[in-house]
């Protein structure tokens, strides 16, 4: 649980480490003004809802599951990561699918892939974010052109707490991303290969749907 917190911490400290950064260059700027207050307005009940969960702990016993559009909460975690993100080029293309989950946990999970996929990419870089149904599953694909991973570190070390190829990275966000998923009788999954970028898919039921196993990635 420490280490969960932890990286969440992390997270919206570095969100909002960016968005003091652009000031210092945008602060006379009308339209970055609002985004900024929107940006902080965000991050702090971010920080009351991680406050809200910390109490729950002791006595929750799952997941808060409503019917949810994946293609609207990754949307909205697209719009979030731009305010604080502007030089990552990330492209939304979602197909409305509605699945039973915990949105915050969903949103958290999608933001984390997302930050990897920047993180691993040049500048130049593009992560694409899509949304759809497969099979009957509801699924959330982030693909990026970035570094990718060798198939050892995928077989060996992904997924796993503590292991990251971050100089500066905890190795947890991946492994909470699983729980999560899991959690929603999901599946994570991953294509990638060095060089060659990284495409990861959350697989989930979708509305209505009895969990079932989750394609092949």
């Amino acid at each position: 649980v420490s280490s969960f917190v932890v990286h969440d911490l992390k997270n919206l400290t570095y969100s909002l480490s960016l968005v003091m950064d652009n000031a210092e260059e945008h602060i006379g700027n009308d339209d970055f003004q609002r985004d900024m207050l929107s940006t902080v307005r965000n991050i702090l009940d971010n920080m009351k809802n991680l406050i809200q969960r910390l109490k729950a702990i002791p006595g929750k016993s799952g997941v808060n599951r409503e019917d949810h559009d994946l293609s609207r909460l990754s949307a909205t975690v697209v719009a979030e990561l731009k305010k604080t993100r502007p030089r990552a080029h990330i492209l939304h293309n979602g197909q409305s699918v509605l699945s039973r989950v915990d949105g915050e946990e969903i949103k958290k999970v999608i933001t984390n892939l997302i930050q990897n996929g920047i993180d691993a990419s040049d500048d130049g870089g593009t992560i694409i974010v899509e949304t759809g149904i497969s099979k009957g599953r509801a699924y959330c694909r982030v693909t990026d052109t970035g570094a990718g991973m060798t198939e050892d570190f995928i077989e060996n070390h992904l997924f796993k707490p503590f292991r990251t190829t971050k100089t500066k990275g905890l190795g947890i966000g991946l492994y909470h991303c699983k729980q999560i998923v899991e959690a929603h009788s999901g599946t994570l999954a991953v294509k990638s290969g060095a060089g060659k970028g990284t495409v990861f898919t959350v697989y989930l039921p979708a509305a209505g749907a009895c969990p079932a196993p989750a394609p092949q990635a």
